[in-house]
């Protein structure tokens, strides 16, 4: 036997790696199942023209995999010589093993047939399912975007405390205080000047002081002297 065929047909379909993309044998496992690192590519081609992993026949005085007969071929034949056997000694054929049911035993029932879904069906059932999780993902958009708000909110509300922008300067109002009590002494006294130039022009003499100065300044009579402090 040609030591290429022989190599051959040794390749599994099944391994991955025993195959190029295009179903040809990969030389490496060729040279290392036939034991001869020198066979070519060309030698293969001209021993097996079409031997490839879909087409896994070899010329006829080499073909391992057909010479083999298969599981099916076996029990075919075994079956076929009970049959002649039981012929020949007047016997009724055997029975294959579990075709023979008890009346007890209730009939086995048949699998239901698998409904094949039409395009439109599917399409449907597609669409279907498209709405529901679309709703689900709006309903977490909004509470995300609610959520979202929430947090934009406080965090304006805490944006000038955490940068210093809005620390309450105690020094900034004691100034203030200070310069509104100025004011008001400042309006105080316009509003004295003004009094004592209309008194003035009325030709009546003032002391100067002010109404409660001059109060407190009156001599009282006996027995209405204010209280020591």
């Amino acid at each position: 036997m040609s030591n290429i065929l022989q190599a051959l047909s040794q390749l599994d379909p099944e391994q991955d790696n025993l195959w190029t993309a295009d179903g040809s044998p990969m030389m490496d496992a060729v040279k290392q199942l036939a034991g001869d690192e020198t066979i070519t590519r060309a030698q293969l081609i001209n021993e097996a023209p079409t031997f490839s992993r879909m087409n896994m026949e070899l010329p006829e005085p080499y073909n391992i995999r057909s010479m083999a007969p298969d599981d099916d071929e076996i029990a075919q034949a075994k079956a076929m010589s009970e049959i002649e056997d039981a012929k020949e000694k007047d016997e009724e054929p055997p029975v294959a093993v579990g075709s023979i049911q008890n009346d007890d035993e209730p009939p086995v029932e048949e699998a239901a047939p698998v409904k094949v879904k039409t395009r439109g069906e599917a399409y449907q059932e597609e669409y279907d399912l498209i709405n529901v999780r679309y709703a689900e993902l709006t309903s977490q958009k909004d509470d995300l975007e609610k959520e979202l708000k929430q947090l934009a909110r406080r965090q304006a509300q805490l944006s000038p405390y955490v940068t210093g922008s809005n620390e309450y300067d105690h020094r900034k109002d004691m100034l203030g205080r200070k310069a509104y009590i100025d004011g008001q002494n400042k309006i105080r006294m316009e509003r004295h000047e003004k009094h004592g130039q209309v008194l003035a022009a009325l030709g009546v003499k003032t002391s100067g002081a002010s109404p409660l100065d001059q109060a407190l300044s009156r001599k009282t009579a006996r027995g209405m002297a204010r209280p020591a402090r």
